[in-house]
């Protein structure tokens, strides 16, 4: 159980290490082509920083999501739609135990 935690916990903050960068970098972006817009009050700035903007919301709310995880990897889908760690560990357990043939596509167990 305590492992598939820790590997949530662990992918979730390399993903939101990987995700400041590319959000800090459309953040700027955003600001500085609105600054433009106000400087200038040319149209095709405020566009790029309407295009800017929606791509940073996804990117913001990727970020805030990998965070949420790696603080409470309870949240994981995969909990949600298997249910809680200890039976998904069981599950595992059970399938590791009655595996018949593997390969790194499927898995087949009796």
């Amino acid at each position: 159980m305590n492992n598939s935690l820790e590997s949530i916990k662990k992918t979730n903050i390399k993903q939101s290490i990987f995700l400041f960068f590319p959000m800090s970098i459309f953040t700027c972006m955003f600001f500085v082509m609105i600054t433009m817009f106000i400087s200038e009050i040319d149209y095709e700035y405020l566009i790029i920083a309407i295009i800017i903007g929606f791509i940073d919301i996804f990117v913001i709310l990727a970020f805030i999501r990998s965070l949420s995880l790696a603080i409470n990897p309870i949240n994981a889908d995969v909990f949600k739609k298997y249910g809680d760690p200890e039976n998904i560990n069981k599950i595992i357990k059970e399938i590791e135990q009655n595996k018949i043939y593997e390969n790194e596509d499927m898995i087949i167990s009796r």
